[in-house]
């Protein structure tokens, strides 16, 4: 039981994909630089001359990246400069090639412009890091050439932007899976395929008033979270599916399930561009996540709990996912008012006290003349006296 339930769901292939990779001959670039690539990749799955804050072995699936991104690097590098060694690549050189790419004289094989070079530059720093580290520990000093570059992203992210009664109006148009993965999506902002997927029904508590996302699936950090719009929807699923305590809440695969949102997108949303900068028809698991970061970001109180929900580490990443879409300017009359008479009701507040503190003593004083007053009214021959 035990085993199994360490067990984590792989939807990409990501280490049997990395495992090929390694009993694989690297082709395309020269004999040099593939061993160089092969060197990195390696001691970056070990966590060896790592660089930074991010310490330990890399994941499968950031490992395929590396691959991909400094491969590519690579082949840029030997067909621009004739170079076959990209440890020998200058500063002004590898300048040149991001600004060749961010300007588009630099094309993808398929033509078209290179989306986000950031992402190359981040890749290439965290290469070029270790292989100063590397160096340095046998006895060689490799000047940064990385410090100039800047990895910060210039393009904004395109995703298919939908609300909470555009959901509604899908969800009536999906079998009854996928009606329930779409709520679950929305309602939590996990991470799918990766996390989502791995989901057993023993990480719900409460009778699924909370989701338990555990540290070994979760892309950041572990997470307890509440249900506040998919709970009875999860509870009958797993009720009518029989569904037992370690089973998982979902097995169908990726494509499939996006292929299915792709054509209830395009029967709501259409092909239009929506406010995500994507067409509706282009509907996958990943714009959930983006459209879920809208609909709770203006109902979360605090910034943290937000970050928290979705398992992030940055506030940039609230920016990132939402661009404040669904926000609204919230500012009333009465906070104006609020703002320009705060010191006069402070003034007021402290004259009101004091009257209260004077109105106390004088009914201690009443309280004190009580029983004289009393014996008097009870004592005819006084009264008369006092008339």
């Amino acid at each position: 039981m035990l085993l199994y339930f360490m067990q984590k769901i792989d939807p990409y292939k990501s280490r049997q994909r990395f495992e090929e990779w390694k009993n694989q001959k690297i082709t395309e670039i020269s004999k040099s630089n593939a061993e160089l690539l092969r060197n990195y990749i390696l001691d970056m799955e070990k966590g060896i001359n790592t660089n930074g804050t991010v310490k330990g072995p890399r994941s499968p699936i950031k490992l395929l990246s590396l691959v991909y991104r400094i491969k590519k690097i690579m082949l840029l590098a030997e067909n621009k400069f004739k170079l076959k060694d990209l440890s020998r690549i200058t500063e002004e050189q590898i300048h040149d090639l991001f600004l060749d790419m961010h300007s588009g004289k630099i094309v993808k094989a398929n033509k078209q412009p290179y989306k986000d070079v950031a992402d190359y530059i981040k890749r290439f720093k965290s290469f070029w890091h270790w292989y100063m580290k590397r160096s340095k520990k046998e006895g060689k000093m490799i000047l940064d050439i990385t410090t100039d570059l800047s990895a910060e992203s210039r393009k904004k992210p395109t995703f298919v932007y939908f609300t909470n009664e555009q959901l509604e109006k899908m969800m009536k148009e999906a079998d009854y899976e996928t009606r329930v993965f779409m709520i679950f999506l929305f309602d939590t902002g996990i991470r799918s395929p990766t996390e989502a997927l791995n989901i057993r029904v023993s990480d719900f508590t409460g009778d699924f008033e909370e989701l338990n996302i555990r540290e070994e699936i979760a892309k950041t950090f572990g997470r307890k979270i509440r249900l506040m719009m998919s709970r009875d929807h999860l509870r009958t699923y797993v009720r009518e599916n029989h569904l037992k305590e370690d089973d998982l809440l979902f097995t169908f695969q990726s494509p499939a399930m996006n292929k299915r949102l792709k054509l209830i997108g395009k029967k709501i949303l259409g092909k239009n561009t929506t406010l995500g900068r994507e067409i509706g028809s282009n509907l996958t698991m990943y714009d959930f996540r983006h459209s879920s970061a809208c609909y709770w970001l203006p109902r979360y109180k605090s910034r943290s709990a937000l970050l928290y929900r979705f398992g992030w580490t940055q506030e940039k990443e609230i920016h990132y996912y939402t661009e404040l879409l669904g926000m609204k300017d919230t500012i009333t009359e009465e906070d104006m008012l609020m703002n320009v008479t705060k010191t006069e009701l402070e003034k007021e507040m402290v004259r009101m006290r004091n009257e209260m503190a004077l109105v106390q003593k004088q009914l201690e004083k009443r309280k004190k003349l009580d029983p004289i007053i009393n014996r008097i009214l009870n004592n005819p021959k006084l009264l008369s006296k006092l008339g």
